[in-house]
């Protein structure tokens, strides 16, 4: 019996070297393959039609997570821009009343002292409100706003 060598096979004919996969592919200065023959892997993708289905099924189920994260963050801006709109009507409403009430009891004390007074009243911004919170407790800012509304 002879022994046979790495090069050759069962029968006794001569290997073909086996070529290393990388060897054969062009590689720019990048790193980046240029080889123009599509790249499969071995044992999972058959054919070029199986890669493009499952590209497009990729794609596509991509495309739907992308319109629903769009759709749930337009949903909550939305509703966020609401909550503001509301808060904010609100505070109109407030200013509102304030205003035709602090006219009100300007034309009664000009009635009353039977002279023209038109009394103008600062109305604090939400700076000038925290701050004086922050400096007072609740009970005490109230009396500060009092006291300059005097």
């Amino acid at each position: 019996m002879m022994k046979r060598t790495a090069d050759e096979g069962p029968d006794g004919t001569p290997l073909e070297k086996k070529v290393n996969a990388m060897d054969s592919l062009d590689i720019g200065a990048s790193g980046s393959c240029m080889s123009s023959l599509p790249q499969y892997r071995l044992g999972t993708i058959a054919s070029s039609e199986e890669l493009d289905g499952r590209v497009n099924e990729f794609s596509k189920a991509r495309l739907v997570d992308l319109l629903e994260a769009e759709k749930k963050i337009k949903s909550e801006s939305l509703q966020r821009a609401e909550v503001a709109e509301k808060k904010l009507a609100e505070k109109k409403a407030f200013y509102r009343i304030v205003r035709s009430w602090w006219k009100e009891f300007s034309s009664e004390l000009g009635r009353l002292t039977n002279q023209p007074v038109n009394l103008t009243y600062h109305f604090p911004t939400e700076e000038e409100v925290q701050k004086e919170y922050e400096e007072n407790d609740n009970d005490e800012a109230l009396r500060v706003f009092g006291k300059r509304l005097r």
